[in-house]
């Protein structure tokens, strides 16, 4: 994984999706206005025709699916605390909107802020979660209606579990015309920029 620049208040973590990068993850946020610095980590695994990364094979599975989150949840947490101790931001899309979500659940992290774009955790996931470090953190769940890989019922379950977590500010923000890549249009669509 590739880690680069840095936000002196509070570090911003970038997990890009299937098939992206974290150079392309960058492009769009920067085209979309954003001047900040952040650490945008590489996927694990690369494909060697496209040499685009990916965080994990994509399966329908959700026995496949669970394991799949959690073992590249393990080499990402690993690799922030490793290069950010403290308390962080962290924005992720699809793959890497999963990891963000697991990566809050399992309270290792000091998380402040968390924008999901269409992501979701599979149901074995969402288990309760006691004696949370992160100072009451801001959860933004995001989803197109038009999306063609995430289901509303998946996103909607993962909205639910949220919304009833306890010490969690869940904000839920539903589009009805973007599909599931990631664009600047995600951005613009609640001014997100303003917080990251």
């Amino acid at each position: 994984m590739i880690i680069t620049g840095m936000l002196h208040e509070r570090p911003v973590i970038f997990l890009h999706g299937f098939g992206s990068s974290a150079s392309a993850f960058q492009k769009e946020w920067e085209i979309a206005g954003w001047k900040g610095d952040g650490n945008f980590l590489n996927g694990i695994e690369r494909d060697k025709f496209s040499k685009a990364y990916r965080w994990f094979p994509f399966s329908m599975n959700e026995g496949k699916l669970t394991d799949y989150i959690l073992r590249a949840t393990d080499i990402v947490e690993n690799e922030i605390v490793k290069q950010e101790p403290g308390l962080i931001s962290i924005a992720g899309h699809s793959q890497g909107a999963m990891i963000a979500l697991e990566l809050l659940l399992r309270n290792n992290i000091l998380i402040k802020d968390l924008w999901s774009f269409s992501g979701f955790l599979p149901r074995s996931l969402l288990r309760p979660f006691s004696n949370y470090n992160s100072p009451n953190p801001n959860v933004h769940l995001c989803y197109s209606e038009a999306d063609q890989y995430i289901s509303k019922e998946s996103f909607e379950n993962t909205c639910k579990f949220f919304r009833s977590a306890k010490h969690v500010n869940t904000t839920i923000n539903i589009s009805q015309k973007l599909d599931h890549n990631f664009s600047r249009e995600w951005l613009f669509r609640k001014n997100y920029l303003r917080y990251i």
